[in-house]
């Protein structure tokens, strides 16, 4: 009920019906709703995520709702309220990553141990994976930088594609690609300019500005 008054803009009785949910029936996405809605109706009055949507989050994460878990991540992330911690973003982020493969937990978790401080380049990766096989072609992009990144441009290369298609290609995926066909790390393409023109294309109708400026004349 409280969901749905949500929804209806009831936010008193909303925030009413979900505090119960969360605090006297220990619902964990009632829980994670009365953050939200706390934290939506204090943002709106020029305020920063509160101590109640923190804690509501919490409660949803301990309750087993791994977006909770991942709301938390992003309070030590992104320093709602609290100074940043990427320790701690990183463990909520793996809570919720555990309980039910939480995309955007395992996401974040495997940025902050990739790029953040290196602590688990091969964990990260693997997060990656799983995520790219499942079907989230960002992930594919985001594996796929990975590997430039450890300059595997022979593993990269499939993966940036992959994360280039459909009507929301990921864009850096694209660019990313794109640069490494025009250089010649495709050992199978005759022409590297022309075969990376399409990518970089893809990425300029998409806003990527730096590809816009590979297709201008030189």
């Amino acid at each position: 009920m409280g969901q749905e008054a949500v929804k209806e803009g009831h936010d008193a009785e909303a925030l009413e019906l979900l505090q119960r949910s969360c605090h006297q029936f220990e619902h964990g996405d009632g829980c994670l709703v009365y953050g939200l809605e706390h934290k939506r109706l204090k943002t709106l009055e020029g305020n920063e995520t509160t101590g109640v949507a923190i804690m509501a989050y919490e409660k949803a994460c301990a309750l087993g709702t791994s977006e909770g878990c991942f709301n938390m991540g992003l309070v030590h992330e992104q320093g709602s309220n609290r100074p940043v911690d990427l320790n701690k973003a990183a463990n909520w982020y793996r809570k919720g990553w555990e309980l039910d493969q939480n995309p955007k937990a395992g996401r974040n978790l495997a940025s902050i141990l990739f790029t953040a401080n290196e602590t688990d380049k091969e964990g990260a990766i693997a997060i990656f994976t799983t995520l790219c096989d499942a079907g989230h072609l960002k992930d594919c992009g985001n594996l796929g930088t990975a590997y430039v990144r450890e300059k595997d441009y022979v593993a990269a290369l499939p993966l940036l594609k992959k994360a280039c298609v459909g009507s929301k290609p990921d864009v850096q995926a694209c660019f990313n690609a794109g640069v490494l066909i025009a250089r010649g790390e495709d050992q199978s393409v005759t022409n590297p300019a022309a075969a990376a023109e399409p990518l970089f294309k893809t990425a300029c109708s998409h806003g990527h500005e730096k590809a816009c400026q590979k297709l201008a004349p030189q």
